[in-house]
């Protein structure tokens, strides 16, 4: 009887439950930087500050591609890979520092990142 209420209270203020596999991903992408840490630090004091920006998007990517293949659903990564194009076109990201899927991951990973922001604009 509590629940009721309670359930409605909250559809008010926030939207659907965001799916698993998107909590999965958030998880797996952020346990995978701080294992790697250091790895990661080294390489982007090897490689200056141009490819160093890269770092995070190449992880979150990988860790993409692995949720996918163990999900086998491809509708989803086509969607996401319509947004990036979009996001191409429109002029809120540059290419170059895209990799595949790059920008919407970042909203994946880090919803409080500036290029969050540019996603919802």
């Amino acid at each position: 009887a509590m629940e009721a209420p309670l359930s409605r209270h909250r559809a008010l203020y926030k939207g659907p439950a965001a799916p698993p596999w998107k909590e999965t991903y958030r998880r797996r992408c952020l346990e995978r930087l701080r294992s790697s840490r250091e790895r990661l630090l080294r390489r982007y004091r090897q490689a200056g500050p141009g490819p160093g920006a890269l770092l995070v998007p190449e992880v979150m990517e990988h860790e993409w591609q692995s949720l996918q293949a163990e999900r086998g659903d491809p509708d989803e990564l086509a969607v996401l890979d319509e947004i990036q194009q979009e996001l191409i076109l429109q002029g809120n990201f540059s290419a170059r520092f895209l990799t595949p899927l790059g920008a919407v991951l970042l909203l994946t990973c880090w919803p409080h990142s500036a290029e969050a922001v540019l996603l919802f604009l």
